[in-house]
């Protein structure tokens, strides 16, 4: 595997390459459909806090500035963040930037309102610790947005190598050139774009649903995918020449902290299970009609059956039962989380 110093070398080699497609980009219908689709997953307000990382010649910062986002960027690779200072500067965009790796972010928790990536993950040396520190560094309710492709099946796998090299020649001789400014064919400059991808560590595997295992096992919630949002934001150009390898979009949300679940069936309702669920909440202060405290580390919720039984009611604690609650022995068991809570206020 390269080290990040040797990824970041290769993506300062490309950035007048990704400088000159982002340009087209700006000039383009896709600024609408990216900003579009990016305020659609958030619940958003002017002001909120996004962090794009990984933001190579700048294309989300700008966009995202402009739809009213305070943006901070980051990159590892020296020429890239030269290009986005400069797209900064021309577009008059007020973004923050900093050299970081994404494995090791200098941000306090609970900083960011959205983190967002393109075309970053695929080239991610470890993935857990990545999606761990994106999770670290956004607000409870925050949002992670993942847009990539399976970039690394389209050289791993045969039959997708020989498609994309297909959809190589096709463009080429229909447009031109390809992204990278070839103008004419040549296997081996084919083979050389792509020399190192079959020894990548994702070769054999099929996104988004690796990241998904990731995002769950890091602690996202409602993960969702859509599995090619390539409709409305590529040209007939990228449909054509990446057509094989459609870009996905992963949103996860950061949820609480603490998760409580009061079994709401059978005999442990008939057993008091709707009072405990109210005493836990007004333990907590949680407000009423709601179910998580103001600063959306823990969350009261009802839940199906915890636990067959015949006894007074269940409850869930972190995934830890307790049995035979009444409201006060269930205040009790959140005794804790609820000093907790005060303290943080």
């Amino acid at each position: 595997m390269k080290s990040q110093a040797q990824i970041n070398a290769q993506w300062s080699g490309s950035a007048r390459i990704y400088d000159d497609i982002i340009q087209d980009e700006l000039a383009s219908f896709r600024v609408e459909g990216w900003t579009k689709l990016i305020r659609a997953q958030v619940d958003f307000k002017p002001g909120m806090k996004c962090l794009d990382t990984g933001c190579g010649p700048g294309f989300f910062s700008v966009i995202l500035s402009k739809a009213g986002f305070d943006v901070t960027a980051i990159d590892g690779a020296e020429k890239m963040r030269e290009k986005a200072d400069k797209n900064f500067k021309k577009y008059d965009v007020d973004v923050e930037l900093f050299d970081m790796d994404a494995h090791y972010l200098a941000f306090e928790d609970d900083t960011f309102d959205l983190v967002v990536s393109r075309n970053v993950t695929h080239a991610l040396r470890d993935y857990r610790r990545v999606y761990s520190e994106w999770r670290r560094v956004l607000k409870p309710g925050g949002v992670l947005l993942i847009f990539d492709a399976n970039w690394h099946l389209a050289w791993s796998d045969p039959d997708m190598r020989e498609e994309s090299r297909k959809r190589y020649k096709e463009c080429i001789d229909k447009y031109g050139s390809d992204y990278n400014g070839n103008t004419f064919y040549d296997d081996d400059i084919f083979d050389k774009i792509h020399k190192d991808v079959e020894e990548h560590q994702l070769a054999g595997i099929t996104r988004p649903d690796f990241d998904f295992g990731v995002m769950k096992g890091v602690g996202f919630d409602e993960i969702s995918i859509d599995r090619d949002i390539t409709k409305e934001l590529w040209d007939d150009k990228e449909k054509l020449i990446f057509g094989n390898t459609p870009m996905f979009m992963i949103r996860g949300v950061k949820g609480p902290e603490h998760l409580i679940e009061v079994c709401m069936a059978g005999c442990c309702k008939r057993n008091g299970a709707e009072k405990i669920l109210k005493a836990i909440k007004n333990k907590l202060g949680i407000e009423p009609g709601k179910n998580t405290t103001a600063d959306g580390n823990i969350k009261a919720v009802e839940s199906g059956c915890l636990w067959l039984c015949k006894q007074p009611a269940v409850i869930s604690v972190d995934g830890k039962l307790y049995t035979d609650m009444n409201q006060e022995t269930a205040v009790d068991v959140v005794e804790g989380l609820a000093a907790h809570q005060q303290n943080t206020q």
